[in-house]
Formats: C-alpha cells, sequence, structure tokens
C-alpha cells in the first residue's frame, strides 16, 4: 500500500517526457527506470483497473518518487502539448489585399490562398452568416469579402487551415 498511497517522503522534483504515442506499459517501465515509482507492473494495473489508463497524454510532466498514483495519474492525464500561436493586427482601414499579404508575410498562408477562401472562390462556404448571403453579386464588386474583414488583434494557431484563418 505504501507505492499506491505515496510513500510519505517526496524525491527530488524530475521532468519526465512522455512521447506520443506511449503505452501505458512504456510510460510505467519509464517512471520506475527514473525511479518515480517502484513497481511498473502494480501501475499498470492501478491505471488499468481506476479506469485511467485511457487518459494519459504525452509531454513533459514534473513528478517526484513517493507520490500516490492517483497524483501520478491525475498529472499524466494534463495535456501538455499546446499549439503554437501569432497574434496579428489589423489596423482599421486595411483592405482585404492588405489583410491577406499580412496573413502572408506571417508564414500563415499566401495571398492568394487567403483571397480565393474570403471570396468563396475554393468553394469556402460563408453562408452560416446572415451578411454573406446579402452581399450582391455586382459586376463593379471586386471583391465579395471587401469590408466584411473586421480590424482588429486576433491570435491565430500557425497550423491552421486557411478557411479557419477567414473564418476567425
Amino acid at each position: 500500500y505504501a507505492e499506491l498511497d505515496g510513500q510519505g517522503t517526496l524525491g527530488e522534483v524530475q521532468t519526465i517526457t512522455v512521447p506520443e504515442g506511449s503505452s501505458v506499459s512504456s510510460i510505467a517501465t519509464q517512471l520506475k527506470d527514473s525511479g518515480v515509482i517502484q513497481y511498473d507492473w502494480l501501475f499498470k494495473l492501478y491505471a488499468k483497473y481506476s479506469g485511467r489508463a485511457s487518459g494519459l497524454q504525452y509531454g513533459d510532466f514534473t513528478l517526484r518518487s513517493g507520490m500516490d498514483y492517483n497524483t501520478i495519474l491525475k498529472t499524466l492525464s494534463v495535456q501538455q502539448v499546446k499549439r503554437k500561436t501569432i497574434t496579428i493586427t489589423f489596423p482599421e482601414g486595411y483592405t482585404a489585399v492588405a489583410i491577406a499579404q499580412k496573413m502572408e508575410e506571417n508564414g500563415l498562408c499566401s495571398v492568394d490562398d487567403f483571397l480565393a477562401c474570403a471570396n468563396g472562390e475554393d468553394g469556402s462556404d460563408f453562408s452560416q452568416y446572415d451578411f454573406w448571403n446579402a452581399i450582391p453579386d455586382t459586376e463593379g464588386r471586386l471583391m465579395k469579402c471587401e469590408g466584411y474583414l473586421f480590424p482588429d488583434t486576433y491570435e491565430f494557431f500557425t497550423d491552421d487551415s486557411v478557411y479557419n484563418y477567414v473564418n476567425t
């Protein structure tokens, strides 16, 4: 029971890196090898029968020897990987082309891809917004999206789709 419930005295803080796709078995072995737990077989059984085995995440975790299994499992269940983001400010008066150029300057997408999406030329559909359906399709209108891209400061995921950039 001392292993399961913690041993009272906690050891030094350690950072354990769990690779993506790791099984409970490989995590248990890693915890044993680093000295966080003594019995990898007991940890595997406890994780399985407590129902927490499927919730284990990958990433860097701070653990200590002597921790109880519930605390270890709770720590290993917190998602550590965060998607990279970039913050971009679009001032008032920016045209759709200027916004697309700023997106390209920041490495998110090309000007052509952004404008094709923003104008619905690539098959993108923004009909969930009432204003989109009300925009007149007149001959003199160069870009359907002109005037509908709001000036503000936005945070974008660097690995997102062009559609989500325009939608944001």
